[in-house]
């Protein structure tokens, strides 16, 4: 059992020996459940953004994990789309600001993410497909090509480095490393072309 958090008394004008209902009881204990894991979810977000999925699987992960008095695991549903809820309504969780922080950043990483690896992650973080989409259309194609073209030209010395002189094995191995980032195939195109002419 979750004992009562300040948080809910306050809010509930609670006084030293007020009595109360059964009902009441029921509902402040209720209210109680859902500021506890209300907390623990601004917790988890002071450290990134979240998706709402995120959020949602890590809130039933300490639920799992801890008794927070759930009568039943329809309550426990119920309690935690309250919580998700309360966090969309103070603009907490918002899966579209999350998809183009999560674009950002995997754009400015030291070894940038193609469209088709982000596309990946933003669906395992939960995204609905046209959400995902419209964001990675707004992503401007000479950006992707640019990070591309960074990531090949630090490959290429790094085999040139190792001893591989063969010019076909180089741009072969830059295609497969550039694929495998995630970048797609008209971008990895372009990028190995700027690469053979400048040999």
């Amino acid at each position: 059992m979750v004992g009562l958090s300040g948080i809910t008394a306050a809010r509930w004008k609670l006084k030293v020996g007020q009595e109360l209902s059964g009902e009441e009881v029921s509902n402040l204990v209720r209210a109680g459940r859902k500021d506890k894991l209300l907390e623990v979810a601004l917790s988890f977000l002071e450290y990134r953004p979240r998706s709402e999925k995120e959020i949602a699987d890590y809130l039933k992960k300490r639920t799992f994990k801890r008794d927070y008095g759930f009568s039943s695991p329809e309550e426990k549903e119920v309690v935690l789309r309250e919580v998700i809820d309360r966090l969309r309504e103070l603009r907490l969780v918002d899966d579209r600001a999350f998809g183009r922080w999560w674009i950002d950043q995997r754009q400015k990483a030291r070894k940038p993410k193609g469209r088709w690896f982000i596309r990946s992650e933003l669906k395992r973080k939960g995204l609905a497909l046209e959400v995902i989409d419209e964001l990675l259309d707004s992503l401007k194609e000479g950006r992707e090509e640019e990070a591309a073209w960074q990531l090949a030209q630090k490959k290429y010395s790094l085999l040139l480095g190792r001893g591989q002189k063969n010019a076909f094995t180089l741009r072969q191995k830059i295609k497969r490393y550039l694929v495998g980032r995630g970048f797609g195939y008209e971008v990895v195109q372009k990028v190995v072309e700027r690469l053979a002419n400048e040999e």
